[in-house]
């Protein structure tokens, strides 16, 4: 989907994204978790893990016919999601689908970073106002030990932060396994 701007990316987020057919990771984490009403609603309704200085994190990405799933595990809380490549207003985009919602994402290089902003959000089809809609600052990275990174900020514009994760991850490794053996 990043076409040329792929191979710019640093080599340890292309390896994170190179799911053929099936790719496992672990590693950790710490979340925040938003304190008002509707973060906690918004929390609780998007499955969100406590709040956690530290967490183990394993994903497993399985490649589908349709693009790919992901399941996420941070602590003992997994969900999972589905992404394929789909359109938004006539122009290609990440299309990540969490139960009964589907975001449209403009993944985008920002340098050696990987941007993930929410252009719009339907539920069963329809789409939310952008009063209610959530916003993305998730962005991809290496840190100085070679890792990818990720960091994921959820806000609404009526109630603020929804929640705040950030960590790394490693492919997983026999040593490492855990979950997903």
């Amino acid at each position: 989907m990043l076409g040329e701007d792929y191979d710019k990316l640093p080599a340890a987020l292309q390896d994170l994204h190179m799911v053929a057919p099936r790719r496992n990771w672990c590693g950790e984490a710490s979340i925040q978790r938003g304190r008002g009403v509707f973060a906690s609603i918004a929390g609780w309704i998007g499955g969100f893990s406590p709040e956690s200085a530290q967490t183990r994190v394993e994903i497993e990405m399985i490649r589908t016919p349709d693009g790919e799933t992901w399941i996420r595990k941070f602590g003992s809380k997994s969900f999972r999601s589905s992404l394929s490549i789909g359109q938004y207003r006539g122009r290609a985009v990440l299309m990540e689908q969490f139960g009964l919602f589907r975001f449209a994402i403009d993944l985008s290089r920002d340098g050696d970073r990987l941007r993930f902003p929410v252009l719009a959000v339907h539920v069963l089809g329809l789409a939310l106002p952008k009063l209610l809609r959530p916003i993305s600052e998730t962005s991809e990275y290496v840190d100085p030990e070679g890792r990818p990174c990720f960091d994921v900020r959820i806000t609404l514009p009526i109630g603020g932060l929804v929640a705040h994760y950030s960590g790394w991850l490693e492919p997983e490794t026999n040593a490492n396994r855990s979950h997903f053996s």
